[in-house]
């Protein structure tokens, strides 16, 4: 070490020497404090993400149950259409008429 670094570190200690205690205690805290809230953040911000990871996730469960809920609707809309389908042609050839099921005029089931 030159001696110039030697007396540096002298008067540095000797500065700590002439401190009350609690004086220390702050250039500690300022010195550490940045390092804990930096890691601090850290933490917090890791724990944010993982949330959004999550929101994310569930999101796609989400569509994905949409999805199956949709096909089964879809099916559900197509036998209705067929269902009113039938019975517009039904009453359209006046089949569910007691008197054009008499005359035999109208196709399908005779009562």
């Amino acid at each position: 070490m030159s001696p110039e670094q030697i007396s540096g570190i002298a008067a540095f200690i000797g500065l700590f020497g002439e401190l009350s205690g609690w004086p220390i205690g702050i250039m500690i805290f300022l010195v550490i404090g940045p390092w804990i809230m930096s890691l601090l953040i850290s933490y917090m911000q890791a724990k944010r993400f993982e949330s959004v990871v999550r929101m994310y996730e569930n999101n796609v469960k989400l569509v994905e149950d949409y999805e199956a809920l949709s096909k089964d609707l879809k099916e559900v809309v197509i036998m209705n259409t067929r269902a009113v389908t039938k019975l517009n042609d039904g009453i359209e050839q006046n089949r569910f008429c007691p008197a054009v099921r008499l005359e035999k005029r109208a196709e399908g089931v005779q009562g």
